[in-house]
């Protein structure tokens, strides 16, 4: 849920990550008029497209014959590239006919129909109305996931500030300050049954390295993978206990030993944590090389291994094995991990 302000902040967001922005509210909330302000404020030519008064072929444009190819035309409301920034306002795109919204698909995802690319400086924006009171097409998952979904609820004060500036009547504004319950009417949860997908996880990472504000980051999230996995994903964002990066580990391995210690204590046990330390330092693209860690880092990593739970380990030595450098590194200091070998045995043994 994002109010009229924090859904003009997402739109650059969007176009920094390529990920299309699809608004969800009501008939009336906002939508339309939030997509109008954020293009006169940033000086942005609007293209507002009803698709659901619209046919397949008003998207994909007339074929004609062209030495002896055949060739769509572009259609006249698709402008040409001028170096100037484009928005286009996919409206009520769940009212579309089937084939219409097969012949979006493309352009919402890659702003291109057949030949046609939109301009450089443009940006997509779709927008629906969600349950059972409208009378709309559900949208298969391989669309829903290429967006970020967004429950557009302007405040009422943004509402207030709106009707001043349009329609200065003073005992309508006057009665939704007092009663601001009477706003709307009440209405049901919106749910469009979004979850956890590689494609959706792919792009949170996106919007995270977009650096959003903190305000930001849970409807972004649950936006793209659903509310549950969103909520996973702000604790482990929000933990006070990291993973150490395994860059730490091996170019200062002292620095980083107190917190390596708290973790392998039974008693502050964070292996979950050290895992993922370990499964990062085997995805180094350096560790996959040849020749392997310089002589610091192979130390390092050795104290590294040395001091982690032991079953942690025998299962890094498993998988690292099949790098000829680190065979060579637990030969050379192959009586340390004969001693950490045994000790796993040992504590299997009195589990």
């Amino acid at each position: 849920m994002a109010n009229l302000t924090q859904t003009k902040r997402l739109i650059p967001l969007c176009e920094k990550t390529g990920v299309t922005l699809f608004l969800w509210g009501d008939s009336g909330v906002g939508k339309t008029e939030g997509i109008e302000q954020y293009c006169k404020e940033n000086d942005t030519i609007l293209h507002t497209i009803r698709a659901g008064q619209m046919e397949a072929g008003d998207f994909l444009g007339m074929p004609t014959i062209t030495n002896n190819v055949t060739v769509y035309c572009r259609p006249n409301w698709l402008p040409e590239e001028d170096g100037k920034k484009h928005v286009f306002f996919m409206d009520e795109i769940n009212r579309a006919r089937i084939d219409v919204i097969q012949a979006l698909f493309q352009f919402v995802e890659q702003k291109k129909i057949h030949q046609y690319t939109a301009p450089k400086n443009s940006i997509i924006v779709c927008a629906g109305n969600p349950g059972s009171e409208y009378d709309v097409s559900e949208l298969d998952p391989a669309f829903m996931k290429r967006c970020l979904h967004i429950k557009v609820t302007p405040t009422a004060e943004e509402w207030i500030n709106w009707m001043s500036q349009n329609y200065p009547v003073k005992p309508v504004i006057n009665t939704i300050r007092q009663y601001q319950n009477l706003l709307d009417s009440p209405a049901a949860d919106i749910s469009w049954n979004l979850t956890q997908s590689r494609r959706g996880w792919t792009n949170v990472a996106k919007f995270i390295q977009a650096n959003p504000e903190t305000d930001l980051i849970f409807e972004i999230t649950s936006g793209l993978i659903g509310h549950e996995a969103a909520l996973t994903f702000m604790q482990t964002l929000n933990a006070k206990e990291k993973p150490i990066p395994a860059k730490d580990v091996l170019k200062d391995f002292e620095r980083v030993k107190e917190i390596v210690e708290k973790y392998s204590n039974p008693e502050s046990s964070r292996s979950d944590l050290l895992n993922i330390t370990t499964e990062d330092l085997i995805n180094l693209n350096k560790f996959k090389k040849s020749e392997g860690l310089n002589k610091s880092e192979k130390q390092n990593l050795v104290e590294f291994l040395m001091t982690i739970p032991a079953d942690l380990t025998a299962n890094f030595v498993n998988k690292a094995f099949k790098y000829e450098w680190f065979r060579k590194l637990v030969l050379v200091n192959s009586e340390r991990f004969k001693e950490r070998q045994s000790k796993m045995y040992n504590e299997l043994k009195q589990g």
